[in-house]
């Protein structure tokens, strides 16, 4: 059954084109401050507050949707627990459809409007691109930033851990990285000088991601430059980098990228002049956009084969 739900929650997260306005996360900032304030009501259980309040905050989602889904196991010759996998997979994908989003903002691009794939961009998604851009290269590093962020946090691991799992794990997840993005943990410290209730929640974020960016980099081995993708893997396998880092020096080395200097940094070094730098700057952005989503379709049917292959010999479900 899971590989049909995979299957069937990519399908709607690519042909859901209109903007997914429902917010299935609004109730969570909710539900921590009930708790935190329950908790602080309780001496005994306030004394040991960092540790049992963030196993509370994400355990019991995930032990209420166990239950609710051992309880409806097999009504309706189990379409209600196939509707309960597909509705958890689609709370923890993206809500933007980011294939779409990329289409639009490169036609802005090959049209030279700027400010319309920035203002596009502010009204999809104003909570990840907040602020202003005094070049349009940093918009253009922002957006590619996103793009793989957005496919390993919010599709890859989603569908890593729901095959593992199941939409426990999942919930788990989705929710600890919710966690993390309310109270601003940045993914780029050192989770293990944090302190506070979060610290937990992040070293768990960090071990559920740690596995998955390291099968999701040799995916993008496979799928691009292998030489190039490859050493940079190795080179930070058993290192404490970041996960979203990780997967986005694998990505650029696999789709090419590293090879290709943006052309503003050719200036003075290969004869280039400032204008012709500048004016073919637009044209190697989107091309740099369009390797990396043909990387990730590329990737994506390599890891949906494999699951087809598990599939095929009973293994997974």
């Amino acid at each position: 059954m899971k590989f049909l739900v995979v299957l069937v929650c990519l399908l709607i997260n690519h042909y859901w084109r209109e903007q997914r306005k429902f917010s299935g996360e609004a109730w969570f900032p909710g539900f921590q401050r009930w708790l935190s304030a329950w908790f602080k009501q309780f001496p005994a259980a306030a004394n040991h507050y960092e540790i049992i309040f963030p196993m509370a905050l994400l355990l019991l989602p995930a032990t209420l949707l166990t239950f609710v889904l051992w309880v409806s196991d097999g009504v309706m010759l189990g379409f209600i627990t196939l509707a309960l996998h597909i509705l958890v997979l689609l709370f923890a994908f993206d809500r933007l459809n980011v294939v779409q989003l990329s289409r639009q903002y490169l036609t802005h691009w090959q049209n030279g409007d700027y400010e319309g794939a920035w203002s596009q961009l502010k009204q999809q998604a104003p909570e990840r691109f907040e602020g202003s851009f005094a070049e349009y290269s940093g918009l253009h590093q922002k957006f590619y930033d996103f793009l793989i962020a957005s496919y390993f946090e919010r599709l890859f691991v989603v569908i890593f851990w729901y095959l593992l799992l199941g939409p426990a794990g999942v919930l788990l997840y989705t929710l600890g990285r919710i966690y993390c993005a309310h109270e601003a943990c940045s993914r780029s410290s050192n989770w293990q000088e944090e302190g506070g209730a979060g610290a937990l929640i992040m070293r768990l974020v960090f071990i559920l991601e740690w596995l998955p960016a390291r099968v999701l980099a040799l995916t993008f081995s496979l799928a691009g430059d292998f030489v190039g993708a490859f050493n940079r893997l190795q080179e930070t396998f058993l290192t404490h980098t970041p996960a979203v880092e990780m997967v986005k020096a694998c990505a650029v080395d696999a789709s090419g990228s590293s090879s290709m200097r943006m052309p503003v940094q050719l200036h003075g070094i290969a004869g280039t002049t400032a204008s012709e730098s500048i004016e073919s700057y637009p044209e190697w952005a989107v091309r740099r956009i369009e390797e990396l989503l043909s990387l990730m379709l590329r990737s994506q049917v390599i890891w949906i084969s494999a699951m087809a292959l598990l599939t095929v010999y009973g293994i997974g479900n």
